[in-house]
């Protein structure tokens, strides 16, 4: 653990060096923010234990100051940042064991407070669930789901068109409140 503890704080020393004096590139994807003038860049390192990579989340301010906020241990799924909402407002982790994702979604504001680890106020972790297509700032979000069964899609939803190179023909979008755990499996996608 001490080994796994220091790599992270050689890579956090690294990549603050690497952004001050422009002169070393790390492996570093960084995803603009909506709405503000902040980047969330990740950075992978080998896990010790897992076959996957751990990941560290770092905040970059429009000036290219990194802030570190916090490192995810993968376990046995991939973590990679999904989505933003429209304006910002939530930031979507998905993390994908065996090619199924699950998608956790964070109030970006905390997500990006270096005091504190952030909990997730809401996820989406259905097994129909293959992508997440959109989420708007009040936690609706469309999905493409298969397989589409009626009471899913209901005689309105609008099944997936043959020319989508995602679509197959037992394929549709929903539209799923995040926040409503109690609400039916999903509201169809009128043309």
């Amino acid at each position: 653990m001490k080994q796994y503890l220091a790599s992270i704080a050689l890579l956090t020393g690294l990549t603050a060096n690497a952004v001050a004096d422009d002169n070393l590139t790390l492996p570093m994807t960084c995803h603009d923010i909506p709405a503000t003038e902040a980047q969330l860049c990740t950075a992978e390192i080998n896990s010790p234990d897992q076959p996957v990579q751990d990941v560290i989340f770092f905040k970059r301010s429009k000036e290219d100051d990194l802030t570190l906020l916090f490192a995810k241990k993968a376990d046995i799924a991939l973590i990679y940042v999904a989505a933003f909402s429209k304006n910002g407002r939530y930031t979507v982790i998905g993390e994908a064991e065996e090619g199924h994702p699950s998608f956790f979604i964070y109030e970006t504001k905390e997500f990006l407070n270096p005091d504190s680890v952030p909990a997730h106020v809401a996820s989406l972790s259905d097994y129909t669930i293959r992508a997440l297509i959109a989420l708007d700032d009040s936690g609706l979000a469309t999905v493409l789901a298969s397989p589409c069964s009626e009471s899913q899609a209901g005689s309105q939803g609008r099944q997936v068109q043959a020319d989508d190179p995602l679509s197959s023909d037992d394929e549709c979008y929903l539209q799923l409140d995040v926040f409503e755990k109690s609400a039916p499996r999903g509201i169809p996608v009128n043309e």
